[in-house]
């Protein structure tokens, strides 16, 4: 009915009356998220996160459709907010999300001051996705580079806060290995995972995130008995790689081969008593 619209970018935020018609900028500044409170017809309330900043980005409000603003800090360390989710009952509640380069926080106020929730720290938060029906229906969407988790509390400081969604998206993978009873797999910017059912469900087992790529995987002929699993490694655009061996089934890793990239591994038959490996 009011036929305004915002857009942000690496312009600034600016704003239409028209349907898009004609813009005028309201905010000069980089601009990476956007978000208008659901009752933006009565308090002309919108949000936007700052992108790239030299030390420590800015989240800015505004409660008269973009004529002034207020600015804020979420964090020490935060340089890209990428996105914001808020409460759909933002009139009564001000609860507001934001997804940062450096964890997930969560406001009360509206944005004046925020807490992180801790199982997301120092984690790339690109998306979130908020209930239409919360807080009633508490679920968040939160998207990392490992996938997509759900946050299940109205009030993110007890509760479920990171439950991994199952089946929610296909992630390119490469390499696939079938050895010792294990189906592995890995992708770039996506972690090294594990089905031990056939493919119908799967784990991570840690060792991606960054811009990293995976040439090999593959597990040990006794992996039930010794947990050992390998997996090659590349970053992106460098030269070079590093085979990893983990002895704990991906609880932890550690480099035991740095050459040219390796593309193909084989382990013995016999591995748990000839412990032999070629790459």
């Amino acid at each position: 009915s009011d036929q305004t619209l915002f857009t942000a970018g690496g312009t600034g935020v600016s704003k239409s009356l028209d349907g898009a018609v004609s813009w005028t900028q309201v905010l000069p500044t980089v601009a990476h998220s956007l978000a208008i409170s659901p009752n933006f017809a009565n308090d002309q309330t919108l949000f936007a996160g700052q992108a790239n900043a030299p030390n420590t980005a800015v989240f800015y409000r505004s409660v008269n459709g973009g004529n002034s603003w207020v600015s804020r800090t979420i964090a020490p360390g935060v340089k890209y907010i990428n996105a914001l989710a808020p409460s759909p009952a933002y009139a009564s509640d001000k609860t507001l999300f934001a997804g940062t380069d450096a964890g997930l926080y969560w406001s009360m106020d509206g944005g004046d001051s925020w807490l992180p929730v801790d199982a997301y720290a120092g984690q790339n938060v690109q998306s979130l996705a908020i209930s239409p029906a919360w807080p009633g229906h508490a679920v968040l969407l939160v998207g990392l580079d490992e996938g997509v988790f759900r946050l299940l509390s109205s009030d993110p400081a007890t509760g479920i806060v990171r439950q991994a969604t199952s089946n929610f998206a296909a992630l390119s993978m490469n390499p696939l290995s079938l050895s010792g009873g294990l189906l592995l797999t890995a992708g770039p910017n996506h972690d090294v995972y594990a089905s031990e059912d056939g493919g119908a469900s799967w784990d991570s087992r840690g060792l991606g995130g960054g811009y990293y790529s995976f040439t090999e995987v593959a597990a040990s002929q006794a992996y039930a008995a010794d947990q050992t699993l390998f997996a090659a490694r590349s970053r992106s655009g460098a030269i070079g790689g590093t085979l990893y061996r983990s002895q704990d089934g991906g609880g932890s890793w550690s480099g035991v081969l740095s050459s040219d990239l390796v593309s193909d591994l084989a382990i013995s038959p016999g591995f748990a008593h000839d412990q032999i490996l070629f790459a």
